[in-house]
C-alpha cells in the first residue's frame, strides 16, 4: 500500500483533447504534399503513436514518403494544429488539488518536448509542473521508456512511489519497463481493454475520477505482470 508521491502524467488524450488540431495538421500534411486522403485511416487511434509511426501508418510501406510528410507535420503542426488544444474539462484544478497535496508532477510526453511546453503555457498549466521531457530534435522516437527513467533518476524518485498516468498501450508499457505503477484514462484516445491489456492497475473513466485514485492515499496501486 502506497501513496503516489509522484505523478507522471502522459499529454495528449490524458491532459489534452490534441485530436481536432492533429487532424487539421495531418490533412494539411497530405494536401501539401498532394497524397490522396484515405478517410479510413484518418482516425483517433493514432494519437499517442510515435509520429515517425503515424505517417507510417497512413502511407503504408512507403518509408520515403512518411519521412518527409513527418517532416512537414512538424513543420506545420505550430501553424494550423496547436490552437485546436483544449484542456479536458477539470484538469487546471485536478492539478491544482494535487500541487496542494504536495505531489510532484512531472509531464512524459512522445510529443515535441518545445510545443508541449508552449501549450501548456497557453493555457496556464506550466507552472503545476517539476519538469517537462519530451521528443527532442537530436534523439530518435522509440517511445517513451527512456523519458520515464531519465525523469525518475533526474529526480532519484523511487518508482514505486510514483505513478504514470496515460491513455495509451504505450504509456503502460512505459511504465511497467521502469517499475512505475499505471493508471490508464479511458476518456482519451485508448480503449479499456487496450489500457488492462497492457498493464494498467486502474482504470479512470474522467477527471474527476482519476483526481480521486491520484488524491487517494489509501488506493493500492499494483503493477501488473
Amino acid at each position: 500500500m502506497v501513496a503516489a508521491k509522484c505523478v507522471l502524467f502522459d499529454f495528449d488524450g490524458t491532459l489534452m483533447n490534441t485530436w481536432p488540431g492533429i487532424e487539421r495538421t495531418i490533412r494539411s500534411t497530405l494536401k501539401a504534399l498532394d497524397i490522396p486522403i484515405r478517410e479510413s485511416v484518418i482516425d483517433r487511434a493514432l494519437v499517442g503513436i510515435p509520429l515517425s509511426k503515424v505517417f507510417q501508418e497512413i502511407l503504408g510501406s512507403d518509408s520515403d514518403s512518411a519521412d518527409l510528410a513527418t517532416r512537414k507535420y512538424r513543420e506545420l503542426f505550430p501553424l494550423v494544429g496547436i490552437a485546436g488544444a483544449r484542456p479536458y474539462k477539470g484538469v487546471p484544478g485536478m492539478l491544482r488539488n494535487l500541487r496542494s497535496g504536495e505531489r510532484d508532477l512531472f509531464l512524459v510526453t512522445a510529443r515535441n518536448e518545445t510545443i508541449a511546453r508552449q501549450m501548456l503555457s497557453d493555457h496556464g498549466l506550466s507552472g503545476f509542473f517539476n519538469w517537462v521531457r519530451g521528443e527532442r530534435e537530436d534523439e530518435v522516437s522509440d517511445g517513451k521508456s527512456h523519458m520515464v527513467a531519465e525523469v525518475l533518476k533526474k529526480f532519484s524518485l523511487i518508482p514505486g512511489e510514483c505513478v504514470l498516468v496515460g491513455d495509451r498501450r504505450y504509456d503502460m508499457d512505459a511504465a511497467k519497463s521502469n517499475g512505475v505503477p499505471a493508471v490508464g484514462v479511458t476518456y482519451g484516445y485508448g480503449t479499456k481493454l487496450e489500457l488492462l491489456e497492457a498493464g494498467a492497475a486502474r482504470l479512470a473513466g474522467s477527471i474527476a475520477e482519476l483526481e480521486g485514485i491520484l488524491l487517494n492515499t489509501d488506493s493500492v496501486l499494483r503493477i501488473t505482470n
